[in-house]
Parts: C-alpha cells; structure tokens; sequence
C-alpha cells in the first residue's frame, strides 16, 4: 500500500475558508490570531496614550493650581517637586482648617458666656426712671 499525501496546491478551497472563522471548538485560525493580536496591540496602545495623556493633564492642573508661574520655571519643576509641593500644600490647609476650629470653638464659648449674661440681664428687676432718681 502506498500512502498518498497531498500537496498544499492540493488541498481543497474550503479549508482555506475556513481560516477565516472559528471551528467548531471555538479555536481561531492562527491567520486571524494574528490579527486579532494586532488589534488588541493597537488597542492596548491607544488606550496607554489616553492613560499617559490624562496623568500628564493632571500633572500641568496640578501645577498651575499651586504655584502661577511662567512656562519656564514650570519646566524645571519634576513631577517629584510638583508632588512634594502638593503635600506640603495639603498640610498647609489642614493646619488652617484645625486653627479655624480651635478659633471657632473659642468664639462659641464667648458666645454662650454673652447669652448667660444677657439672660441674666433680662432677668433681673426692672426699675422705674423715677425710682433711679431717687436714688442718685
């Protein structure tokens, strides 16, 4: 017995139809994995610019929201420095806000010791005018 073995000029067009779909245990032809390689490539790229871009936006809000300066002192500026500045901008607010409580609590306690005073001026007898002159 002879085996025969065909050529691939021998081989029958359906098959190469079939490269271009999946078989029926869902494998896709390496021709379209290919291909599909590259799409997700060109996706994963787009999609690290859109990344790169939006840190970079950030960054620039970032340092114009800290310090109005001209674009040349901006450009020597790392995102190291912009990041340093930003915490120790950070830090700043919090000791405000903590001094603006300590000074708000201090103005509450004055306020409630006025309204103890005023209700114990308006709880005090009245006198009449004529009553005042007599006295003096």
């Amino acid at each position: 017995m002879s085996m025969v073995t065909s050529t691939p000029e021998e081989e029958p067009e359906e098959e190469d139809e079939d490269e271009d779909e999946e078989d029926l245990d869902g494998h896709v032809p390496k021709k379209l994995r290919g291909e599909t390689k590259t799409k997700s490539k060109l996706a994963h790229s787009t999609a690290e610019k859109r990344r790169r871009d939006a840190i970079k936006d950030a960054y620039t809000n970032l340092t114009e929201s800290l310090l109005p300066m001209r674009e040349e002192e901006k450009q020597k500026l790392t995102r190291a420095d912009i990041l340093d500045m930003a915490c120790m901008r950070a830090e700043a607010l919090k000791s405000a806000i903590a001094h603006k409580q300590v000074e708000c609590e201090t103005l509450q306690r004055k306020l409630n010791a006025l309204n103890v005073i005023a209700d114990a001026y308006d709880s005090m007898p009245k006198t009449s005018e004529k009553t005042s002159i007599l006295l003096t």
